[in-house]
């Protein structure tokens, strides 16, 4: 018969059971650095920027030592035609592309809390936001364009036709406004300056107005209207 509590049967062999070994405690995971705020990354970009700016002036010297070789380096305008009349403008685009990227770089490792990925903006953004923005972008040029044909400015910047005809190898000077330039901004403006500013107490609204005023003084050269 089976066997009860309440007796009958034999009773069945006792098991000890292994009691369950203790949980080891998680590892203790370090907290990440703190991320720079707005003051330190502006103070950063100032850097990056006179960087670009030393970048940019030592691939000009060449141009500025025959400008004062002709006694014309006080001469504004023929110091622009010297320059942007010669390869040495080309060059300059890229050094200056060149030493933004590697300024921005050498952030994240002083930073230490953020990837390039990350501080470059580097995440492709969704197809319909980027029809959108650009069909916005489009129209904002052919605007603005519009407006200074309209009360007289160069759409075009003279210095930009004179860097044309003197390139003595256009493909250098192409590849340096489309490709090197355009990235290079993007990298510096919209990666460390907007991401950097809109992630401290300035928040998004603060880090687009501040951002925009940035790139337009980085760009008197073509003008104001």
């Amino acid at each position: 018969p089976p066997y009860t509590p309440w007796g009958g049967g034999r009773p069945r062999p006792m098991t000890e059971e292994t009691p369950p070994a203790p949980e080891a405690p998680a590892p203790e995971v370090p907290a990440p650095p703190p991320r720079w705020g707005a003051w330190k990354t502006l103070s950063w970009g100032a850097f990056v920027f006179a960087a670009s700016v030393a970048a940019q002036t030592a691939a000009c010297l060449p141009a500025f030592l025959e400008a004062d070789r002709r006694g014309v380096l006080s001469d504004s305008s023929a110091l622009l035609e010297a320059v942007a009349g010669t390869t040495a403008f080309a060059l300059a685009i890229h050094a200056q592309s060149l030493a933004i990227v590697l300024g921005v770089w050498l952030g994240t490792r002083v930073e230490g809390a953020v990837s390039f990925h990350e501080a470059a903006a580097l995440e492709p953004p969704d197809a319909d936001r980027v029809i959108v923005w650009l069909a916005a972008a489009l129209g904002f040029v052919a605007v603005m364009d519009l407006f200074a044909w309209s009360i007289g400015v160069p759409v075009v910047p003279a210095f930009m036709h004179l860097a044309v005809r003197g390139s003595a190898w256009p493909p250098i000077l192409w590849t340096g406004l489309v490709l090197a330039a355009p990235a290079a901004e993007e990298i510096f403006f919209r990666g460390w300056i907007f991401a950097g500013v809109a992630r401290s107490r300035v928040g998004g609204r603060g880090a687009v107005v501040l951002t925009a005023l940035l790139f337009g003084l980085a760009h008197v050269q073509y003008g104001a209207v």
